[in-house]
């Protein structure tokens, strides 16, 4: 066993041209002992000489190589350690690099990648082989196929034409005539539709509003003096110096902001205002029918004439004074007319008497006057009605004002129907209605007209509406 271990250890030598002594043809050797540590000492000593020297020196000097453990009783005694040669030089070319770097792995191709996920256009980002995170390209459609026109992202397929409002939405557009390309790369003409109301279409294709100018919104708001805060015709707030008043007149004169007039003032106008003359009606009916008590007139002028009276209490309180509902309220065709004359639209005599404008009322009170003189009722209430003109309806007038207006009015527009009523010698109220009505009831007729100021209250008007029912109907 020892000279066959030992003749391979010459063979391997020998193959690398390192001289070597053949146990076989040596004299014998005393027996070495084996180290008692069963370990090698140094036994083959490979250390590099210098990093940078191309060559490997290898020690033969072990001195117990190998301890008796090699299986079976074979031992190496110290004539192994005799039989090396010494120190074997070995070129590193004849052994190969050795390097400490860790194995890379070639970056995957992007065609392989396009290929290895069947893509075969657009920009794509993931994983390639490498575990390294990846974005490439795949390439381009071929005319007629667009990418990803399919079931499948990154995959030509063939292109099917956009609509025309899908094109506009991808452009962005939504007004006018817009040119571009469309989802198949194709260029197309489209119209994108008209914009609404308010707003034009800009170059860009877009609708949007076009603010007003400051005139006209000024104009738009019927303003035309004064500084105006309000939303333009753009839905913006806006302030704006909507001019000044030229004349007499100011700026909110006539009572409306931001407008310019005159401030009106409690007199008769210039010329005869237009109203319609009253003409004659039926005979008034008799004096002091004694139908209705005090009690029932008062409830009357509550339940149809009063601030809380309403049709539905009007109803009522003639359901139960039948009687002296009969006779206060009289049908416009009755041969003979009482206190409240009742139409067929009107047939409850529950408008507001107030101002001497209610018709039912007013043909009672000329049904009063024309007990005491014919014609007076007609030519009394057509000269009411051109001062009623004139003044009551003037809103400058206040109440207190009110009498001198009409007192200028009879003597000017309305001196025609003034000469009618009163002229001490064609009037046909002459000497029995006053010029001027007091409480003091001076004439015959004056209680069939209102005091100088009665109605201008509730309270008064209560009060005249009770006299002229009492005077045709109470005991």
């Amino acid at each position: 066993m020892r000279l066959l271990v030992a003749g391979l250890a010459c063979a391997t030598l020998a193959a690398i041209g390192a001289g070597c002594s053949d146990p076989a043809t040596q004299p014998a050797q005393p027996a070495q002992a084996v180290d008692a540590g069963g370990s090698l000492d140094a036994g083959i000593d490979a250390s590099v000489q210098d990093a940078s020297d191309a060559s490997t020196w290898i020690d033969g000097g072990g001195d117990a190589g190998l301890d008796a453990s090699v299986v079976g009783d074979a031992t190496f005694d110290a004539s192994f350690d005799a039989a090396v040669a010494p120190d074997v030089f070995i070129p590193d070319a004849q052994i190969g690099p050795f390097s400490d770097a860790p194995a890379t792995c070639p970056p995957e191709a992007i065609s392989s990648i396009c290929a290895r996920l069947g893509a075969d256009c657009g920009s794509l980002t993931t994983v390639d082989v490498c575990g390294e995170s990846r974005t490439v390209t795949c390439g381009t459609c071929a005319a007629g196929s667009v990418c990803g026109g399919g079931a499948a992202p990154n995959v030509c397929a063939a292109c099917t034409t956009e609509a025309e409002s899908v094109f506009c939405t991808r452009l962005g557009k939504n007004c006018g005539s817009v040119s571009g390309t469309d989802n198949c790369g194709a260029s197309r003409t489209a119209s994108c539709g008209s914009c609404g109301g308010g707003e034009l279409c800009s170059a860009s294709n877009v609708c949007g509003c076009v603010a007003e100018s400051n005139g006209a919104f000024c104009t738009r708001l019927a303003k035309d003096c004064g500084t105006v805060t309000d939303v333009d015709n753009c839905g913006a707030a806006r302030v704006a110096a909507c001019g000044a008043c030229n004349g007499s007149a100011t700026c909110a004169g006539a009572g409306s902001a931001n407008v310019c007039g005159v401030a009106p003032v409690c007199a008769p106008p210039a010329t005869t205002p237009a109203y319609v003359s009253v003409a004659s009606q039926a005979a008034p009916a008799p004096f002091h029918q004694s139908a209705c008590s005090a009690v029932q007139s008062s409830a009357l002028v509550a339940a149809c004439f009063g601030d809380a009276s309403a049709p539905s209490t009007c109803s009522a309180w003639k359901i139960a004074n039948s009687a002296c509902a009969a006779c206060v309220l009289t049908p416009s065709t009755a041969t003979a007319l009482g206190p409240i004359v009742s139409y067929a639209a009107d047939v409850d005599a529950t408008s507001n008497p107030l101002g001497g404008r209610d018709d039912s009322l007013l043909r009672g009170v000329q049904a009063c006057l024309d007990h005491y003189r014919s014609g007076c009722g007609p030519a009394f209430l057509s000269l009411e009605r051109c001062l009623d003109a004139s003044c009551d309806q003037n809103v400058a007038c206040a109440a207190s004002a009110t009498s001198a207006c009409r007192a200028s009015a009879s003597a000017g527009v309305c001196a025609t129907a003034y000469a009618a009523t009163f002229d001490t010698g064609v009037g046909a109220c002459r000497g029995v209605l006053s010029v001027a009505a007091s409480s003091g009831a001076v004439l015959p007729a004056d209680p069939c007209v209102p005091f100088a100021g009665e109605i201008d209250t509730s309270a008064g008007r209560d009060a005249f509406v009770t006299r002229l029912v009492t005077t045709f109907c109470g005991p």
